[in-house]
């Protein structure tokens, strides 16, 4: 699996890649160049939400951690007290 992002110089090889395997027409070629275009206009913004969700999810971890450790401390104290009750009743 590879890792990392496709530039514009990595595209434009595909690009010339497919015409030349392919024998796509020239007026084809600047459709398929106008296509790359737009992917990798969706690429950055794709990048750009995951980078504004990465940073909301760091955001909000200490408060979850907070809440889970609020939860463990309130059923030990709920298993105390029903034990406090067993030993008086």
């Amino acid at each position: 699996m590879m890792t990392g992002s496709i530039g514009v110089h990595e595209l434009t090889l595909i690009a010339e890649l497919l015409q030349t395997t392919f024998r796509i027409p020239v007026g084809e070629e600047a459709s398929l160049r106008g296509q790359i275009e737009v992917l990798q206009v969706e690429i950055v913004a794709q990048k750009e939400e995951t980078a504004i969700l990465q940073a909301e999810v760091a955001r909000l971890r200490p408060w979850v951690e907070g809440d889970a450790e609020i939860r463990a401390q309130t059923a030990a104290l709920e298993a105390d007290l029903v034990a406090a009750r067993g030993d008086h009743n």
